[in-house]
């Protein structure tokens, strides 16, 4: 240790040179880097439960309770959906990123470079607090924070199609029920209409057509409530994403840390100078014993 000690103090003065000017050009070539700004979007997925009949509709006396927020399976649908290929190919062609980013689109391997620089510049991912969040990062702070909002609502675009594409099949299959419900019902009703203008006393046929059509009367009832429902969950226009955070216009640069690169390069120089220092004097040494 003392030795090592005693070659850095004899050559203290070139080590410490050549790091202060290596100190001074990383400094003079971070000013020279570009500024990017961070946008966030701070959410956590819907329960897709309250979403279903029974939740938007509760029967009363029920203590039924759903949860406002989603299980770890739906945030990793959601990271999902913001990793996707659909995603990406949305965001290339709204912003012109082959332009944006300055990539020709007719350069080889083109596409897979403008993705590829999208996914340095955008993320999804989850919090310490578990909830998900979407950075964009960008020279332009404007443009970061719209493509970071547009992103999480195309996500919730994306989500809402998944959720609600069971309930759209619901819905036609109601619709069919209905149909054929509302027809049996009038053809029901004509029926005893026709019994009774025929023959009043007919009891016996009339009290029949009378059973089937009450129990018809009310499964058309009970078809036209859960239709109704049904259509009205799906024209409510909720999200289904829960927003904690829109992302806003950044007012301080995320990166380059410019202060960071300058020590880091200081020190890095330094050690640096310090192993070439030991070095070559251990090597003047060697060469000493060989030339005695």
């Amino acid at each position: 240790m003392f030795e090592i000690l005693s070659i850095v103090l004899k050559k203290w003065k070139l080590i410490l040179g050549i790091t202060v000017v290596i100190t001074v050009v990383t400094a003079l070539a971070s000013l020279l880097l570009p500024n990017y700004y961070t946008s966030t979007v701070v959410f956590q997925p819907a329960n897709p439960g309250s979403f279903n009949r029974s939740a938007v509709f509760p029967v009363e006396g029920s203590d039924a309770k759903t949860s406002m927020f989603g299980s770890s399976k739906d945030a990793d649908r959601v990271i999902s959906l913001g990793s996707s290929r659909k995603l990406y190919d949305y965001l290339i062609e709204k912003y012109s990123l082959f332009t944006h980013y300055e990539i020709e689109p007719t350069e080889q391997y083109a596409f897979y470079k403008v993705t590829e620089k999208l996914k340095d510049n955008y993320v999804i991912k989850k919090n310490a607090n578990s909830a998900l969040e979407i950075e964009v990062t960008d020279k332009q702070p404007q443009f970061a924070a719209t493509m970071a909002n547009d992103i999480y609502a195309t996500i919730d675009s994306f989500n809402r199609e998944i959720i609600f594409k069971k309930k759209h099949e619901i819905v036609s299959i109601l619709e069919k029920q209905h149909t054929q419900l509302k027809q049996k019902t009038e053809m029901l009703r004509d029926s005893m209409q026709n019994i009774l203008n025929r023959n009043a006393n007919d009891t016996i046929r009339a009290n029949y057509i009378d059973k089937i059509l009450t129990k018809s009367v009310s499964e058309y009832a009970n078809v036209t409530t859960n239709l109704d429902q049904n259509k009205a969950i799906l024209n409510l226009n909720q999200s289904t994403l829960h927003l904690f955070e829109a992302a806003s216009v950044a007012d301080r640069k995320s990166s380059p840390k410019r202060s960071l690169i300058v020590i880091g390069a200081a020190i890095f120089s330094l050690l640096i100078m310090i192993i070439t220092a030991l070095f070559s004097e251990k090597f003047a040494q060697y060469q000493e014993e060989i030339n005695q």
